[in-house]
């Protein structure tokens, strides 16, 4: 079986990644994951593209350097602004003369779904079929091979503010990439944390924590629901840290992520950094960050408290952690006992991506394979490796960067 390579970027609030996974035998073996900063998004807005493409550059460049792979195609993680979803019912007529539902029935639902009415000022970034209906019969798998004079589907369309996705797009072409596929991170974090269960009766929550907002994502009976962007963040925490013991930003970050614990039974007057400046010594403890961000902890909890109260009220609630701040010691047992329900970290199981920040990558990258059965190009972020046969001819006409380029030029 001819290996593929594929990359994940995430244009993150701080920072941007990129995974470089290489599929064998059905298996995902994590070959380099580049982070590198920047300053371009205030207040989950990109104010300035130009940070974010030197820092996706110089990402790519140190790909090709370590491991010599030059990436030209990426899959896209697309935030969830103003994420709206819109329920549809299709069908297809079977024409097989033996009335058999084949692969091409699947690809046309799918070419309808992708092809639905636009929504002012939105994009189509994901189309999810969650149910299928044969005979008068509803099934959740894809029914190869049934018989049947007509397949019918309840789809699921997921938009995105169309600004996001256009600069996201403008952002991948001008670091010389092209855009393989997409996909809306909540969609990818339900992915790889196996959120979309039909039979789960419970409500769960995928609560994505990074350094200026959290994502919220309600998943229920195997689909998303709803996601919403609110102002809960550990940003705030960290300039207060630089602000008071007036030390750089990245050393404030490290002692943040490796000793504020939320959940501590003894916090520690232990120095834990030693510093000087203008020939004086200087020393913090566990016990002094604490007590620096003590009161934005306990803001933290009462937003998350306060934006997901519906929710919790039912009793029937699950929240599952991811992100970088998931990565936070005992956030998940703090949470647990302030909101009273069960609050689980997710962690990846994949080598080389056990990380909470990189699960909306690894989904994206399983979201693609799932999807690409009923797709008609079939790529993967490379051109050229001395150790892989890789298939040459382009299809241009199904580059989404292209399509993104096209829509945005008719609508001047």
């Amino acid at each position: 079986m001819r290996k593929e390579i594929y990359a994940t970027l995430q244009v993150a609030d701080h920072e941007i990644r990129i995974l470089v996974g290489e599929l064998h035998n059905g298996r995902l073996y994590i070959l380099k994951v580049e982070r590198v900063p920047h300053t371009s998004i205030v207040n989950n807005e990109i104010v300035s593209q130009t940070s974010i493409v030197e820092a996706i550059k110089k990402a790519l460049v140190n790909i090709e350097k370590n491991v010599k792979i030059k990436v030209t195609r990426v899959l896209l993680v697309v935030p969830s602004f103003n994420l709206q979803r819109i329920n549809r019912s299709l069908h297809v007529d079977i024409n097989d003369p033996l009335n058999r539902i084949l692969k091409d029935n699947i690809e046309n639902l799918y070419r309808l779904a992708l092809n639905q009415k636009p929504v002012e000022n939105m994009e189509l970034i994901n189309a999810e079929i969650y149910r299928y209906k044969v005979n008068g019969v509803h099934v959740y798998k894809v029914p190869l091979n049934e018989k049947a004079g007509r397949l019918f589907a309840e789809v699921d369309l997921y938009y995105v503010n169309r600004n996001i996705v256009y600069q996201l797009a403008s952002i991948v072409e001008q670091s010389g990439l092209e855009i393989l596929d997409v996909c809306v991170d909540q969609i990818a974090v339900g992915k790889e944390a196996s959120l979309y269960d039909v039979n789960n009766q419970q409500y769960i929550v995928a609560m994505q924590v990074e350094r200026q907002a959290t994502t919220l994502g309600l998943f229920y009976k195997g689909r998303l629901i709803h996601s919403e962007i609110i102002d809960v963040s550990l940003e705030k925490w960290t300039q207060k840290i630089v602000k008071m013991f007036e030390i750089p930003y990245e050393v404030a970050v490290r002692l943040m992520f490796n000793n504020i614990d939320l959940d501590a039974k003894i916090v520690h007057t232990d120095p834990i950094c030693l510093w000087s400046k203008e020939k004086k010594n200087y020393t913090c403890s566990q016990q002094d960050l604490m007590d620096v961000v003590g009161e934005d902890i306990n803001e933290f909890i009462d937003k998350i408290k306060e934006a997901c109260q519906d929710i919790i009220s039912t009793n029937q609630a699950r929240f599952v952690l991811v992100g970088e701040g998931s990565m936070i010691k005992g956030i998940n047992n703090r949470l647990a006992k302030e909101l009273n329900c069960q609050v689980d970290k997710y962690l990846p199981s994949t080598l080389g991506a056990r990380d909470g920040s990189l699960v909306a990558m690894l989904g994206t990258f399983y979201n693609h394979i799932d999807h690409r059965n009923w797709q008609v190009y079939k790529q993967d972020s490379i051109d050229e490796h001395k150790d892989l046969e890789l298939v040459k001819n382009k299809q241009d006409e199904n580059n989404i960067t292209k399509r993104l380029k096209t829509i945005f030029n008719q609508n001047k």
